[in-house]
């Protein structure tokens, strides 16, 4: 009976420095479990030094004032720091205010965060939990924060927005208008009336950074015909419309950004003397090089639709009365939503 006792022990011996396996007979892994694992679980309303037996660590403040809690990390002892080597410990912040998770800083035992060494603490956020490892160290980065998940980085939104207004120029083809002009290439043209309306009309954004027109195109309202049994009938108007495109004048947008970007354009006016009568297509948004400068460039296209099937005509049929041009001080609501 001792000898199959001792055969026993010894085979068991083997199997432990080969492969374990805890609800199964034929393990994978120098340990597999197959089945729920659990730890110390510890929960604490106060400041609180962790055992070496605690494993899962739950902070719980109900306090109608903030208090300043700390977690602190075990000393790791100085002939025992290989000992201590992996060891892991999850804490859960789960109080409405910060907690500061503190190292054995009167060992001079310090917390390597990110790649970062020599951190005393690290305050884990309302809401957040972290994962800290022991380094096998004595003295500096006796610690690893290893994960971290905050609320404010997991579940924000994977969309960021950046939003400007954009002046409007008037058409060139109405009472009131102003001339076209195309100061983005060596022509120039119209410099000083460019120049002129951007210092009235741009809007800083929040960064105090512009978007200037430097350039616009009108497209004036044609009135369209169709031959019929030999003569020509008026069919429609195509409205009056603009080619505008600005310039930035802050930093341009990284180039692997532009891909990722979706506009939202709409039309409005600064003043309640007009209607909101204008619809706003995107074309491009794109980094140019103007004087060795990148610059984002944003290209669009505005049309008037309050005149639409309201023309009037005139002697010998053209157009009269009432058209799609405009004059008046406007603006364009940009917001460029880029995915994350």
């Amino acid at each position: 009976m001792k000898k199959l006792l001792y055969i026993f022990f010894i085979g068991f011996i083997v199997s432990v420095n080969a492969q374990v396996g805890i609800g199964t007979d034929k393990p994978n892994s120098t340990l597999q479990v197959n089945g729920s694992l659990a730890g110390q679980m510890v929960t604490f309303n106060t400041s609180y030094t962790i055992k070496p037996t605690d494993f899962y660590l739950v902070y719980e403040n109900s306090s109608s004032t903030a208090p300043n809690h700390t977690v602190s990390l075990p000393t790791v002892p100085a002939l025992e720091a290989e000992r201590f080597k992996g060891r892991i410990y999850q804490i859960k912040n789960s109080s409405q205010f910060p907690l500061t998770l503190t190292a054995a800083v009167s060992a001079g035992q310090s917390i390597r965060v990110g790649n970062s060494s020599g951190a005393s603490s690290f305050v884990i956020p309302s809401g957040s939990y972290v994962e800290i490892v022991a380094t096998g160290n004595q003295s500096t980065d006796a610690w690893d924060l290893m994960y971290v998940s905050m609320p404010q980085i997991n579940q924000k939104s994977n969309v960021t927005l950046y939003s400007a207004r954009l002046g409007l120029p008037p058409t060139n083809t109405s009472s009131g208008g102003i001339n076209d002009w195309n100061t983005t290439g060596s022509s120039n043209t119209n410099a000083s009336t460019a120049n002129t309306y951007n210092n009235n009309n741009n809007f800083p954004d929040a960064t105090n950074n512009r978007w200037r027109v430097m350039a616009k195109t009108t497209k004036p309202f044609v009135r369209e015909t169709d031959t019929y049994f030999g003569s020509a009938f008026m069919i429609g108007y195509t409205n009056t419309s603009m080619e505008i495109v600005y310039d930035y004048s802050g930093p341009a947008f990284p180039d692997n950004q532009l891909d990722h970007i979706y506009p939202i354009l709409t039309a409005g006016n600064t003043t309640t003397t007009f209607p909101d009568v204008f619809v706003v297509s995107y074309s491009k948004l794109e980094n140019v090089t103007v004087s060795n400068k990148l610059t984002t460039r944003l290209t669009v296209n505005v049309t008037r639709v309050d005149r639409i099937g309201y023309q009037t005509e005139g002697n010998n049929d053209t157009p009269g009365g009432a058209n799609s041009n405009w004059t008046g001080q406007f603006i364009i609501n940009l917001v460029l939503a880029t995915k994350i």
